[in-house]
Parts: C-alpha cells; structure tokens; sequence
C-alpha cells in the first residue's frame, strides 16, 4: 500500500513539473525556455524532462508513476535444460 502512495505522490510532483508546458500555444522558442527553467529549478536533465512529458502524452498520468525494475532471466533460466539437450 506505501508503495502505491509513494507512486501517487511521485507522478503528482512530475505533473506539477510539467503542467507549465503543457499549456497550449506555446511557441517553440517559449518551451525551450520554460524548459531550461524547469531544469535549473528542479535539477532534472533535459532528457529526464522529456521522457517524463513523453510518457505523460502517450499514457496520461499512470505513465508518470515509476516502472518496476523486472528481473532479466539469466542464460541458463531463459532456456529449459530439455531444449539444450
């Protein structure tokens, strides 16, 4: 249950970020700049910056929570030892 609070309130703080060029009208030179600002205030990257507002478009507010980290199988996991044979 914390786990899923902590998602909420991290896609939140990542909307507020956002929000401000989310509004419509903006001119290219306008975004860039707002961007800039957001990065110094915030110390996020301009990259981090526009995965999250990338995310946000394709997949509304759920694609602002954290990914779980999935586990890769190992080589010897990924093929049963029967096929090997």
């Amino acid at each position: 249950m914390k786990h899923r609070e902590q998602a909420e309130a991290l896609a939140e703080q990542r909307l507020t970020t956002l929000l401000p060029l989310l509004e419509t009208g903006l001119d290219a030179a306008k975004q860039s700049r707002l961007k800039q600002q957001i990065c110094q205030q915030t110390g996020l990257s301009e990259r981090t910056l526009r995965r999250h507002l990338a995310r946000y478009r394709a997949e509304g507010f759920s694609g602002l929570k954290p990914r779980s980290k999935q586990r890769h199988p190992r080589a010897d996991e990924a093929v049963p030892a029967a096929v090997l044979e």
